[in-house]
């Protein structure tokens, strides 16, 4: 989950997320249990999508993306 997290705050962030934020998103995705691995996508899609579209949402939400 903390890939994915980098990768989003890497791709939509002009200035970096805080420590504090970046753990509430990877706790988020988590979602209390570890984030399947890349080889689980295909059988566990939908789940997986719901998860990343969400994420998606709450980081351009920040006011670090506010600021891009």
């Amino acid at each position: 989950a903390s890939e994915v997290v980098d990768y989003l705050a890497e791709a939509c962030l002009s200035v970096p997320l805080g420590e504090t934020k970046r753990q509430a998103l990877i706790d988020y995705l988590d979602n209390g249990r570890l984030f399947p691995a890349s080889e689980e996508w295909d059988t566990r899609r939908n789940e997986i999508n719901a998860r990343l579209r969400a994420v998606f949402v709450l980081t351009i939400c920040t006011p670090e993306y506010q600021v891009t």
